[in-house]
């Protein structure tokens, strides 16, 4: 079966075309290009043809929600294309396959059920500074029209500002967790996710305010 690579690029074009044709094995690609980049620069590069440059494009910021937000974007066009893949893989842009990609399709395969997702339960792992990263407000989400070298201190100041006095609210029934931002997950999986940040608002609206929410995870406590 098939797998989808969901990638999120935002520079690079020459880069970016190359590791679309090195992925260019019984694959779907599907790009998020960052709505700061311009598309038309993209474009014109010798890429597959099975590759799907999404129109509805998000503001990415670094370490904000919006880098989760476009993954979500990723995630709706694979699962509404209209074929069945293995697993949906996600990739930066800047990321390039070290090994046959034909290994990887054998490798997800042969374990169709499985899930790729790194984790780990913040309170029992992490060293004391890291709770802060989600115990406390992060306002990372730049402001457009400003300098590029002050677009994100305004907001990012008054989330420091507030840390030595207050916290944010924990959604409840959540355990946090920490790990990498990038996984191979099967579309049930994938589905799972998407009708969860419908029916959870609160915790949609938790991770707004967190410090890189793509790496934190919240896993309810019956599925611990």
């Amino acid at each position: 079966m098939p797998i989808a690579f969901l990638i999120l690029a935002h520079t690079d074009a020459d880069r970016l075309a190359r590791l679309a044709r090195a992925l260019d094995c019984c694959a779907s690609i599907f790009i998020h290009l960052d709505a700061k980049s311009d598309l038309s620069e993209f474009r014109p590069r010798t890429i597959p043809s099975c590759v799907s440059f999404l129109g509805d494009r998000v503001r990415v910021s670094w370490a904000a929600l919006s880098s989760v937000e476009a993954t979500i974007c990723l995630m709706r066009a694979a699962l509404n294309c209209g074929e069945s893949y293995s697993h949906l893989v996600l990739l930066s842009g800047l990321d390039y396959p070290i090994k046959p990609v034909r290994k990887l399709h054998e490798f997800l395969n042969s374990a169709p059920q499985h899930e790729h997702i790194c984790f780990a339960d913040a309170s029992l792992s992490l060293s004391g500074h890291f709770p802060m990263f989600f115990e406390h407000y992060w306002f990372l989400e730049t402001i457009p029209g400003l300098p590029r070298k002050f677009e994100r201190n305004p907001t990012h100041g008054f989330g420091r500002a507030l840390r030595p006095f207050l916290k944010k609210p924990q959604p409840p029934g959540m355990v946090p967790c920490w790990g990498s931002a990038y996984w191979a997950l099967t579309p049930q999986c994938v589905a799972h996710i998407l009708e969860f940040t419908d029916k959870r608002p609160d915790y949609v609206h938790w991770a707004r305010s967190s410090s890189a929410p793509g790496a934190w995870r919240a896993v309810r406590d019956q599925l611990n």
